[in-house]
């Protein structure tokens, strides 16, 4: 086996589902700085576990961004257009919380022996 230097890097991603790990790699992928640099490989888990098991340098984690952070990142869109920004996301809010009242008013119709609604 050659010295630490020739051997591939396996960087793990470790995040919670639908944060933006492949995302992200793929970006990274994509990035000329990094095609320049030779091989490394990005592995996207949300498991630690497997981070350690694969991985063969310190793994990432991704967070979850903050809901005012998030609104930053639009901020920079003045005037009409960042209010149409925020009406969208607002109402697409609204949306999902009414689907998941919905979903979870059909999923949870029985009443359980102390009154309370079961879910199947």
């Amino acid at each position: 086996m050659g010295s630490s230097s020739d051997k591939t890097s396996v960087i793990p991603v470790v995040g919670m589902g639908d944060i933006g790990k492949t995302t992200l790699a793929q970006l990274v992928y994509e990035d000329k700085r990094v095609k320049t640099h030779g091989s490394r490989i990005i592995v996207t888990t949300r498991s630690d576990i497997i981070a350690k098991k694969i991985g063969n340098v310190p793994a990432h984690h991704l967070e979850k961004i903050p809901d005012n952070d998030c609104w930053k990142l639009f901020g920079e869109h003045p005037g009409q257009r960042r209010k149409q920004i925020e009406d969208v996301g607002n109402e697409y809010y609204q949306d999902l919380l009414r689907v998941s009242a919905l979903a979870y008013y059909y999923h949870c119709r029985d009443i359980c022996h102390d009154g309370n609604y079961c879910c199947r």
